[in-house]
């Protein structure tokens, strides 16, 4: 069930006429080395507990064998609790094999939600289906050195490939941009609506500031 996480509605780009694996893809979406750490920690009243610090800015999905899952958010996550000198069985003190994945099972996927094409306003392109690909994978015609438009507003994950770029949208889908010569959107950055990308503009979110601000993003 985990493994069918990542093919929830994920909406892929490829922004040039070059072949684009579906290894590439799978890269894409592994879990960035070190992103997310386990700690035991106790608080200040000597209660026991089992953090995950998710150092992404998108969610994570924890599939444990022969336990239940848990959705990890950025930032603290704790996921299991042991009162000082309670008496309770610990599931967590035997080995158990486990997975992440990016992302979590979306509660309110709507599966007419619009997407703008990647392009200016009264911008032509063309584009086909690849077939090849095991996700639904749009190739859109780009010419060299274009500027790319964000399909939808979310926020940057981090990759581990700068020619790639991710983007957490708010219903937990995300959109997929890749064989990119540059990329000047940082992991963390917010990205606005299509129609708003022609404004550059600072505002914060929960004391964090963020951009909105174009894609720069240029096709190879």
């Amino acid at each position: 069930m985990a493994q069918h996480l990542k093919l929830i509605a994920l909406l892929i780009f490829t922004l040039s006429a070059s072949y684009t694996s579906a290894q590439s893809l799978r890269k894409l979406l592994e879990r960035p080395y070190g992103i997310i750490e386990s700690k035991w920690e106790k608080d200040a009243q000597g209660t026991t507990e089992l953090n995950y610090y998710n150092e992404d800015y998108c969610d994570y999905y924890l599939y444990r064998a022969n336990d239940r899952s848990y959705n990890l958010s950025n930032g603290k996550n704790t996921i299991f609790k042991i009162e000082k000198n309670a008496q309770v069985d610990n599931p967590f003190k035997s080995a158990s094999s486990y997975t992440f994945c990016r992302g979590k099972f979306p509660k309110d996927f709507n599966i007419q939600t619009p997407y703008a094409l990647p392009v200016k306003n009264n911008q032509k392109t063309a584009w086909k289906t690849d077939p090849r690909e095991p996700f639904k994978t749009l190739n859109f015609h780009i010419k060299q050195g274009d500027t790319i438009y964000a399909t939808r507003s979310g926020i940057a994950c981090k990759t581990t490939n700068p020619q790639q770029l991710l983007i957490y949208h708010p219903d937990q889908t995300f959109a997929a941009y890749l064989v990119m010569n540059e990329n000047f959107i940082e992991p963390g950055e917010e990205i606005c609506e299509p129609e708003q990308h022609m404004q550059s503009k600072t505002s914060h979110r929960k004391g964090r500031p963020h951009r909105c601000c174009h894609l720069f993003l240029f096709s190879g």
